[in-house]
């Protein structure tokens, strides 16, 4: 899809970013989507309403915040390949692997409700 203004509302009746490569935040965006989406940034541990209960800039950070995060929260964020992603962006590939399809091998999310695919690039490692 090019990346052109008309098109932003078909990426978001999709559930996918748009960054419109003309904008003047262009950068920002793109920054944003890194940290955020591919697992750049901090570790943001997630309620299902999106609001972040705890943050993990770092694997000694991580350490402590697994032991703090109620179970549904962790559970959450794993059904979601959220460790995996992160673990993925800081290289650490076994630990990542180790930590992917727990989620799955459960069947369903902290809510109680099996995952579903979405098609939001988003949910996708």
């Amino acid at each position: 899809m090019q990346s052109d203004e008309s098109n932003a509302p078909l990426a978001a009746a999709r559930g996918f970013r748009f960054i419109d490569k003309s904008s003047p935040t262009l950068l920002a965006g793109l920054r944003d989507f890194m940290r955020g989406s591919l697992g750049f940034g901090d570790f943001s541990f997630l309620q299902p309403d999106g609001s972040v209960i705890s943050r993990a800039p770092d694997l000694r950070t991580m350490e402590w915040a697994i032991q703090a995060v109620p179970d549904a929260y962790l559970f959450y964020n794993v059904s979601r390949n959220d460790f995996y992603r992160w673990l993925m962006a800081r290289t650490e590939f076994d630990l990542a692997e180790a930590v992917r399809g727990i989620g799955a091998q459960n069947g369903r999310a902290a809510d109680g409700v099996a995952p579903q695919p979405s098609g939001n690039s988003e949910n996708v490692p």
